[in-house]
């Protein structure tokens, strides 16, 4: 077919710079063994790809490539295909990975700042603003 000549090129060109946008599509197109291909090379080019200049490239994978790529890593799982299966299905990521990832969020937030409607910008809440004692001058 021609996404599998579009794939089979892809995997040829592979390389750090084309890694990130191998891993996105392999996803987003459910392409399981171009997923493995991508996590092939992860591992054969492990030390240039965990380089300060391609860094920013796996920080910005798809939260579900790095969980697949993590979950084989640490045996869980026999390859990362089998998680994009899993996904498709329903049944990934793990519930205990992302109730965990929804703890951490809560642990860092912070419940005495609000976000102002004008850009983001943190201000004291009204409540807490009333209760501070005002300086006198």
């Amino acid at each position: 077919t021609l996404q599998q000549l579009c794939e089979d090129k892809l995997c040829r060109m592979l390389s750090p710079k084309t890694f990130g946008m191998v891993c996105e599509l392999s996803w987003e197109l459910n392409r399981p063994e171009m997923l493995d291909r991508a996590f092939s090379f992860l591992r054969a080019n492990g030390a240039l790809m965990f380089s300060r200049q391609y860094l920013p490239t796996l920080s910005q994978l798809p939260f579900e490539v790095l969980v697949a790529f993590e979950m084989t890593l640490a045996g869980r799982l026999p390859k990362p295909s089998e998680a994009l299966e899993a996904f498709f299905a329903g049944d990934f990521p793990p519930k205990e990975w992302l109730s965990e990832s929804a703890e951490a969020q809560q642990a860092w937030s912070t419940p005495e700042l609000t976000v102002s409607p004008l850009g983001g910008v943190p201000q004291t809440p009204p409540k807490q603003a009333q209760q501070q004692p005002q300086q006198r001058r």
